[in-house]
């Protein structure tokens, strides 16, 4: 492959957001699909909010090229290659350049729209109807942008937009299009719009996965991301007529439902960071990578994943293969001698992601073997134990006590569930007097 294609082609696609993550997976994806000639369109980029000064000057003077250095670990080779991407033909800041924006929206060729503005981003903020400023939030911006091609079409069904956001939010597709519908409710747009907006334009929830970081080596505009990457979209077949990804053999996914995707992402990859994240903190540890590198700790994370966390899910109906597989990738993941994911930063808002990630496999577990997951049982208790040290609060069981039965945090009283209580406790006070190191050992 060559890996320095120039760039070339027609501007089909808005990019509402220009951080590394769209940079490295999107845009990569697509400069993939140009190496191939399997796609010709190139990218707009608008910056989501008012450009810092000095941003745009830079984005000029690369000629809008970067380089993405792909690092770390696949199928147990060690990969380190660098990919030129250059499909971007132009950035612009639409709040200083509104005409620029919806100018956008009168070109047919323009059919895609991209997204990557973060889950804050993705909320109803009431906005007065945009004349000549732009709006704030994205999906007041997207409003705007739609109802401008509304207008220069004439409503014409064939000139609706394939809307592809990347924020990690949960249906994200199906929100979208619910905060554009009433943004033009609040801006007493007509009926004939939102009719078109329902039915001409296509909204898909996705799924995206990758590490994408700076690259400390490379110039302003370069970054790394990690080999694994993986983007999974549930909608129409539109889009994939345009995006022949699977034609160029990328790990892309065009399904009929995306939650059991979410569901094994969440369990497993999300799942196994928070069960490590206090245990390695409260050992001295400061990485992911410093935790596999710890062999009672891999031990842990690979023999919870596999004995309690894949038995729950295959129970929920997720095929076995997929799911050994992607246990297998998220173990190689968190080995890439490349990346430094904090465990601080894992930890943030820990009990919070506990309820996400890790109660359905316990409440699951249980369920079906009447048991409880002794290396779930570990990490919860560490989660616990951490909890009570950065309060100061040397009654740990009392402090395990009250938050077990926080109903607002689990959404139940989790004391109710026999037996887990004592388990916990007895694990308290076993990391006390023997310590964790020997608790692992014994689990």
């Amino acid at each position: 492959m060559n890996r320095e294609s120039a760039g070339r082609g027609v501007e089909r696609v808005l990019q509402i957001g220009d951080g590394r993550f769209l940079r490295g997976f999107v845009d990569w994806m697509l400069q993939q699909l140009h190496s191939r000639n399997l796609y010709d369109g190139r990218v707009v980029v608008a910056v989501p909010r008012p450009a810092m000064p000095g941003k745009l000057d830079r984005w000029h003077a690369h000629g809008y090229k970067y380089h993405v250095n792909i690092r770390g670990i696949d199928q147990g080779q060690l990969i380190d290659a660098r990919d030129t991407v250059n499909v971007i033909s132009r950035i612009f800041d639409p709040h200083a350049e509104y005409r620029q924006f919806l100018d956008l929206a009168t070109s047919p060729d323009v059919d895609v729209v991209v997204s990557n503005t973060t889950e804050s981003g993705i909320t109803f903020n009431p906005e007065p109807f945009p004349t000549n400023v732009c709006p704030r939030t994205f999906p007041a911006k997207l409003t705007a942008y739609l109802w401008a091609r509304f207008e220069t079409f004439d409503g014409d069904p064939s000139r609706g937009m394939d809307i592809v956001p990347c924020e990690l939010v949960e249906q994200n597709g199906r929100l979208i299009q619910a905060l554009v519908l009433r943004h033009a409710e609040s801006w007493n747009l007509p009926a004939e719009f939102t009719e078109w907006v329902k039915t001409s334009n296509r909204f898909y929830n996705t799924l995206v996965d990758s590490i994408v970081t700076s690259d400390p080596e490379g110039s302003g505009l370069d970054i790394m991301r990690e080999p694994y990457y993986r983007l999974v979209i549930q909608g129409p077949d539109n889009l994939a007529r345009k995006w022949r990804f699977q034609d160029a053999g990328l790990h892309v996914d065009w399904v009929p439902d995306i939650d059991p995707y979410r569901t094994v992402k969440v369990r497993v990859l999300n799942g196994a960071h928070t069960a490590m994240a206090a245990l390695g903190l409260l050992l001295g540890l400061d990485t992911v990578k410093e935790v596999m590198a710890d062999e009672a700790l891999q031990q842990h994370i690979d023999q919870l994943l596999t004995h309690e966390v894949r038995p729950t899910l295959i129970q929920e109906g997720i095929p076995d293969h997929e799911l050994d597989q992607f246990i297998y990738d998220t173990l190689e993941r968190f080995q890439n001698p490349y990346l430094e994911h904090q465990l601080k930063d894992i930890q943030l808002n820990a009990m919070d992601k506990m309820r996400h990630r890790l109660l359905p496999t316990l409440t699951g577990y249980h369920r079906m073997t009447g048991t409880l997951p002794n290396r779930l049982i570990v990490s919860w208790a560490a989660q616990l134990l951490w909890h009570a040290k950065r309060a100061s609060d040397s009654r740990h069981s009392e402090v395990g006590h009250t938050i077990l039965k926080d109903t607002a945090l689990w959404g139940e009283d989790l004391t109710d569930i026999p037996g887990l209580l004592d388990a916990i406790d007895d694990t308290l006070q076993r990391m006390e007097s023997l310590g964790i190191k020997r608790v692992l050992a014994e689990s």
